[in-house]
């Protein structure tokens, strides 16, 4: 069982890292003043981001559902 809280914590921390992360890189800072300067297009975070957030969600729900099988 602290293998899993052990695994669970890491996993939760990289999705935090990882979620910070792109969040951060997503917002933009304005390009120049003026009154049209939000229109610019968000940038989309980059595919790897994306697949380490989803394998970190799988491995979260597999520790949970493997762990309230056990109890």
């Amino acid at each position: 069982m602290p293998l899993h809280r052990a695994l669970l914590i890491a996993t939760i921390a990289l999705a935090s890292s990882l979620s910070v992360r792109a969040h951060a890189d997503a917002i933009p800072g304005p390009s120049r003043p003026g009154p049209d300067w939000d229109e610019a297009p968000l940038p989309t975070p980059r595919p790897f981001e994306v697949v380490a957030a989803i394998g970190a969600l799988v491995i979260v729900v597999a520790v949970v559902a493997r762990a309230r099988g056990r109890s």
